[in-house]
């Protein structure tokens, strides 16, 4: 109580400070300065300002033509009888352009003919590719891919931020299905 009158006294001090002044004192006891440790005032805690906002950053914008680099991602979806299919989606960075095709297998060579049929025939072929850390963006899929003069990147497991356009709109489009 005696901590509680001080705090009061001395115009609700932070805690810190009232550690500060009361060592400056001299000899006080040791359960004085837990007390002023543990202390929760209500007119402190009502007074209080709100905390300042996370810091965020924002996207910076894709300078860039319609085919300069494709991001993709498998995602996979149940359907009603528990069974899971997968979904190959295709984000074009500079337009937000999202295709997606049912994906067979996991099969590179069919990944890559899927693409082909979803993407490169209509649309021609992009200069980059990002795709996800995925089996079936490797092997076949990269080496057609090389042959034909696109440069293929895989994102890291950890940091699938760095393929975040397709991610998030493959998120709201297996949502969408199951959901239908």
């Amino acid at each position: 109580s005696a901590v509680a009158r001080l705090h009061l006294n001395m115009g609700h001090p932070s805690k810190e400070e009232l550690c500060r002044m009361m060592a400056q004192q001299g000899s006080i006891p040791d359960a004085a300065f837990e007390c002023a440790r543990k202390l929760r005032c209500a007119t402190c805690e009502r007074l209080r300002p709100p905390q300042a906002p996370r810091p965020s950053t924002t996207t910076k914008p894709f300078m860039g033509q319609f085919g300069d680099e494709i991001q993709m991602d498998v995602v996979y979806c149940r359907t009603l009888n528990s069974t899971t299919i997968m979904i190959l989606g295709a984000v074009d960075r500079a337009t937000g352009f999202h295709q997606a095709a049912l994906l067979p297998d996991r099969n590179a060579s069919t990944t890559f003919e899927t693409f082909e049929q979803m993407w490169l025939k209509p649309y021609g072929l992009p200069l980059r590719v990002t795709c996800g850390p995925d089996t079936s963006f490797k092997g076949d899929f990269q080496l057609r891919l090389q042959a034909l003069g696109v440069s293929v990147e895989h994102c890291p497991p950890e940091a699938h931020y760095v393929i975040g356009a397709v991610e998030r709109r493959n998120a709201v489009f297996r949502l969408i299905l199951e959901k239908l």
